[in-house]
């Protein structure tokens, strides 16, 4: 048994190390830039058509290929539910888990493509499902710290019900934001060549956390962290104006 798990480990070290998900391409990192600006400043019709580009791009690897076309159906489809097309929504996540899916063997993926897993089941309200949890588990198993790991963590939390209280809640959340937040600032968070995704998103979550809790001083910091790191981010600016319409 242990010689098996052994070897299953070592093909999964191999695997990360030899085929990582999204190369150090310059031409795919300037990709990824686009979408993530498209997908800040709330941009349908770009995060589409950058969609549509993965499908007739021929660089890259298959692995990089598919990982690049989930993570653009996985914007479309939060993009999608934002402008209230929820069937638009659904299939796009739907898509997203579809194009990661295989293999279907867990141990043969890396971190970050079952994190994106998570991320597509999730955010379409899957977040009891067992596939969720058995990636999470899997996921936790490889990288603890991943910061796109407690990114989705801290966005199960947020969704989860039946707190013993709410103040107890909001506590809670604050503690899984604040996590994932902080771990986007780490010097190896999102090394060369990996999937960069999730830093603002995390400071904005860590934000509205802090905001609920009535901690205007440190909310306003945590959504000017998310401004530092995508500067034209539609829903951080929202709030942050927001928050200063209240502030004393």
């Amino acid at each position: 048994m242990w010689r098996s798990k052994a070897r299953r480990w070592l093909g999964v070290a191999a695997f990360l190390i030899l085929s990582p998900l999204v190369a150090t391409s310059a031409d795919w990192a300037d990709w990824q830039a686009r979408l993530e600006y498209a997908y800040h400043t709330e941009d349908l019709k770009a995060v589409e058509a950058l969609r549509s580009e993965t499908q007739t791009r021929p660089d890259g690897q298959a692995a990089q290929r598919t990982y690049a076309q989930a993570l653009g159906a996985f914007r479309a489809g939060l993009l999608l539910y934002d402008v209230g097309q929820s069937q638009a929504a659904d299939s796009a996540l739907r898509t997203c888990l579809k194009l990661l899916s295989e293999p279907a063997d867990l141990d043969a993926q890396p971190i970050e493509g079952i994190v994106l897993a998570i991320a597509c089941e999730g955010r379409s309200g899957q977040w009891n499902s067992p596939s969720v949890a058995r990636r999470l588990a899997q996921a936790q198993q490889i990288n603890p710290h991943h910061p796109q790991l407690l990114l989705v963590k801290a966005w199960r939390l947020s969704a989860a019900r039946g707190a013993p209280s709410l103040l107890q809640a909001r506590q809670a959340q604050r503690e899984a934001w604040h996590q994932a937040a902080v771990a986007f600032l780490r010097p190896d968070a999102t090394p060369v060549g990996s999937p960069s995704w999730g830093g603002a998103e995390a400071w904005l979550g860590l934000a509205q956390a802090e905001d609920s809790l009535g901690h205007g001083l440190l909310a306003r910091e945590s959504y000017e962290q998310a401004l530092v790191l995508a500067p034209d981010f539609k829903a951080a600016r929202s709030g942050l104006s927001s928050l200063r319409d209240r502030l004393p």
